[in-house]
């Protein structure tokens, strides 16, 4: 079982790949989306999130945020939203923002970071370096159970109950997996 799978390589696969999937500030084939996703999971990958790791996103941009969440999802990686103290609490591998946060609860090994000026050259990627890097080699789907954290948002979600989470997470999966472009 893997969400990203189910909403989005299937209906490629079922040759869906040029119908629309986000409409908005962004315009993308399924296809074109699967390509994106793909490559930042792929980035992921490389600096070493796998099933069962925390991707922490701190984004005001929807469009970024859908895709680092099927890109966790493509990897079988939970998912968590940045709040106070959950840096702490959730000790995430990566965290993807555009914006500088306090890091001194818990230090990620990598910062990818989309319209924010790096801090550490170390640890901080920008957006278009991470997702050149992972066009390169591009990240299959990993089997996950159904038992494992999709995300936290409000409260934590298994991948089981996903699809049925009001939350804009389980209705974006919803919607791509029932063929409906998503509206950012």
């Amino acid at each position: 079982m893997n969400l990203c799978f189910d909403a989005l390589d299937l209906s490629v696969v079922r040759g869906l790949a040029d119908e629309p999937a986000v409409r908005g500030a962004a315009e993308l084939s399924r296809a074109q989306l699967l390509e994106e996703v793909g490559a930042l999971a792929g980035l992921l990958r490389g600096v070493g999130v796998e099933a069962g790791s925390v991707v922490m996103v701190a984004l005001d941009d929807p469009f970024t945020e859908l895709l680092t969440l099927l890109a966790a999802a493509r990897l079988g990686a939970t998912l968590v939203q940045w709040r106070e103290g959950r840096l702490a609490e959730h000790r995430p591998m990566v965290v993807v923002a555009d914006r500088a946060l306090d890091y001194s609860d818990h230090v990620p090994g990598t910062v990818v970071l989309k319209g924010a000026e790096p801090v550490d050259p170390l640890r901080d990627v920008p957006w278009e370096m991470a997702m050149r890097a992972g066009r390169s080699d591009p990240a299959g789907t990993a089997t996950v159970s159904e038992g494992a954290l999709a995300w936290v948002v409000d409260a934590p979600v298994s991948v089981a109950a996903a699809a049925d989470d009001q939350h804009r997470y389980g209705r974006w999966l919803r919607d791509l997996a029932a063929g409906r472009a998503i509206s950012l």
